[in-house]
């Protein structure tokens, strides 16, 4: 009860939208399960950054890559390291905050906020708190290794992942069927943060679908939010894959370097915000869950 008497003594009856989301903003960052999801999310960013260092502690200067091509974004031997945080996506994005109404519901706080705040306010500010501390979360996880990577491999390295002479960008290192890869050879420290920004914003989506599924288990165990989100992750994943059509996994469409066009970033994006959307409103804003 701690949390909504902290919620009345401070904001009371005539709490305005931007206080409560400084107030959700507040309480997501004290939670212990927000401080474990961005502390694993940073170690899986550090980790990569250290594999990336042992392959190339003590090698002659000529066979070190660039910053750009050493990051956990591009980088060869870091490449288990990002496919592992691809695929742990959804757990991460379910345990930072989108499981909290779950714990609020359980306790009973919720009932004494939707007394002094409307459902529907309290319900979307919630939904848009956990988008921005998900989407916040891994975009900083994964720039703190970006920058690691600027301090210590070269702006232009004198190798690269294709190993082909640095003439040679855009000749042979392209492929006009890969994702942004004419924009990863022109500006390819920008190429390193606009693949983290899409990490990050699916990242939120996932979360956003781990909230809305919870209003449909409420009355079971809090794991099962959780890992239906992750199981219908690797489900689609799986089946896009078996049926011939790789390229449509998103799996493979949050990897850095994938064929592809932002089409399918796009419709996977719409898809999962309007199924998200639709779950809120339904189970969420409309159903009686207050009386349950």
């Amino acid at each position: 009860m701690a949390h909504s008497f902290l919620f009345l003594q401070r904001y009371g009856w005539g709490c305005e939208i931007v206080n409560v989301i400084k107030f959700e903003l507040s309480h997501c960052l004290k939670r212990k399960e927000f401080h474990f999801a961005f502390t694993l999310a940073l170690l899986i960013s550090m980790t990569a950054f250290i594999m990336e260092c042992m392959a190339f502690y003590g090698s002659n200067l000529t066979y070190v890559r660039s910053s750009a091509e050493s990051s956990i974004i591009q980088g060869t031997y870091s490449n288990t390291v990002r496919t592992t945080l691809i695929v742990m996506l959804p757990i991460i994005s379910s345990i930072i905050y989108a499981d909290s109404f779950y714990t609020d519901f359980k306790s009973g706080i919720y009932q004494q906020i939707v007394t002094r705040v409307s459902k529907s306010k309290f319900i979307i500010t919630r939904a848009f708190v956990i988008f921005v501390m998900t989407f916040g979360s891994l975009f900083l996880a994964l720039m703190v290794n970006v920058l690691l990577c600027m301090i210590a491999f070269p702006e232009k390295g004198f190798d690269n992942v294709y190993s082909l002479p640095p003439y040679d960008l855009g000749v042979q290192n392209y492929h006009d069927d890969y994702f942004l890869d004419l924009f990863r050879i022109q500006a390819p420290f920008l190429f390193n943060i606009t693949h983290p920004l899409i990490i990050s914003i699916f990242a939120g989506l996932l979360g956003l679908v781990t909230f809305a599924i919870y209003f449909y288990f409420l009355i079971k165990s809090r794991i099962y939010g959780l890992m239906i989100t992750f199981i219908g992750f690797i489900v689609l994943n799986v089946f896009f894959s078996s049926m011939g059509y790789f390229r449509l996994s998103l799996m493979t469409q949050l990897q850095p370097v994938h064929v592809g066009t932002i089409l399918e970033l796009v419709s996977w994006g719409v898809s999962l915000f309007i199924l998200s959307c639709v779950s809120i409103y339904t189970k969420g804003i409309r159903s009686e869950w207050d009386l349950m």
